[in-house]
């Protein structure tokens, strides 16, 4: 277990599943997504990408928390509020922004890195 205060660079990669329209559940997930994701990251964080359809995205954050805790919180906001968030917060949702058929992948991204594009990542990677 790393010191509580270290912030890290995560990848949080999410596909959206086919389960309803893709265009529907857009609309429903990503807000309380992008919410969880700036509340954790205490604002430090981009989106790093998304697929042609927008089912498939990528935010680059920065924080202090481990990559599972990102993931609970994605999968159950109003259970366990973070340390820092108050259960009044009305930005946070209170439900999960994803369903069963969604998929989620957190990594940590180290010092070294290297890639082709994505312009706007490699932006913000060089200055987090």
């Amino acid at each position: 277990m790393r010191n509580g205060t270290e912030k890290r660079r995560y990848l949080v990669h999410i596909r959206l599943g086919k389960e309803f329209s893709l265009k529907q559940r857009i609309r429903e997930a990503t807000p309380g997504i992008k919410q969880i994701i700036k509340k954790l990251s205490h604002d430090e964080y981009q989106l790093a990408y998304t697929s042609g359809d927008g089912g498939t995205f990528g935010f680059l954050m920065k924080a202090s928390c481990e990559p599972y805790v990102i993931r609970t919180q994605l999968d159950a906001p109003g259970k366990h509020r973070p340390f820092g968030l108050e259960a009044d917060d009305q930005e946070y949702p209170d439900t999960s922004p994803l369903r069963t058929d969604d998929h989620v992948l957190i990594l940590e991204i180290g010092e070294l890195f290297d890639g082709k594009g994505f312009s706007r990542a490699w932006t913000w990677l060089e200055h987090h």
